[in-house]
């Protein structure tokens, strides 16, 4: 209604400059923020490659189980194929990183060993890592 009978200069930048000050503006106005992704590991990237030649691995559970009359805690390791995305399970007795070793030793036994292996940080991953490498050096 002013501008139709006054011509204020400069208006335009005003509003703008007055708009992007408010706060409800801001609000209203907001763009998610898009996270910064990591590159791929270049497992997941092979090209004809045989399955689980590179493969992710963790834990999950527990799970209670029967054992005779006793219920015991179980833990299951999952294996994926980072190409395919096939999955293999083994059962773990425990989260210890001797249960660890083992269900691995089953996994290679059943699929062959993987050229990479990944996995979370995680206590028993570390140690079975460090005991392996002490292993591979005795040898």
């Amino acid at each position: 209604m002013i501008c139709e009978k006054f011509w204020i200069t400069k208006l335009r930048p005003t509003v703008r400059k007055v708009a992007k000050a408010c706060r409800l503006c801001q609000i209203r106005h907001a763009r998610p923020i898009t996270p910064k992704m990591a590159d791929l590991p270049e497992g997941r990237l092979a090209f004809r490659q045989k399955p689980f030649t590179h493969t992710g691995v963790d834990y999950f559970g527990p799970m209670e189980v029967t054992v005779g009359r006793r219920r015991e805690k179980r833990w299951a390791a999952l294996f994926t194929c980072l190409t395919t995305r096939a999955v293999h399970m083994e059962i773990a007795s425990s989260l210890s990183a001797d249960s660890m070793i083992m269900a691995l030793r089953r996994y290679m036994a059943r699929r062959g060993q993987p050229d990479t292996l990944y996995s979370d940080h995680g206590t028993n991953f570390a140690v079975a890592a460090a005991e392996l490498a002490r292993a591979h050096l005795e040898i």
